[in-house]
């Protein structure tokens, strides 16, 4: 082949060389070394899907975990419910009753043992179970005008 003046040298240079098929579609040894380096910074989607999933996993299952643990306490409590409600100046009837709404509800439950203990305990049920006012409070609302 002649020299062509038009080509630079390196135009000149390939233009000489053989090429077999294998050749062309192969990657230069520094372009793949370079896509490599690239994909080893920019990591491998799959495996950061999958380390994302593992992350997720363990945060549901610690998630779950505490509801675990809080189901069995309002189960406990909700189970004591009825000695406490039986402590109490209540008629049967009214015991039934309170013990019925209060254990439908985990937030019921909770709310009857936020109550202190005693008095205190006995009119929260008496209003918010029995939708009855104390008996002192019906006793002095008589007597004021």
């Amino acid at each position: 082949m002649e020299d062509n003046p038009i080509l630079n040298e390196d135009q000149q240079s390939d233009e000489h060389m053989e090429y077999t098929p294998e050749d062309s579609h192969m990657p230069s040894q520094e372009c793949s070394s370079q896509g490599t380096r690239k994909r080893k910074s920019r990591g491998d989607p799959l495996v950061d899907a999958i380390k994302n999933v593992v992350i997720l996993g363990d945060k549901i299952e610690k998630a779950l975990d505490k509801l675990v643990v809080i189901e069995m306490e309002i189960h406990h409590k909700k189970s004591i419910v009825g000695s406490e409600l039986a402590k109490m100046d209540l008629t049967s009837m009214e015991k039934f009753t309170a013990l019925r709404k209060i254990t439908r509800d985990p937030k019921a439950v909770l709310s009857f043992w936020d109550c202190e203990e005693g008095v205190a305990r006995l009119e929260c049920v008496r209003v918010r179970c029995l939708a009855i006012g104390s008996r002192e409070s019906i006793g002095n609302t008589a007597s004021h005008p």
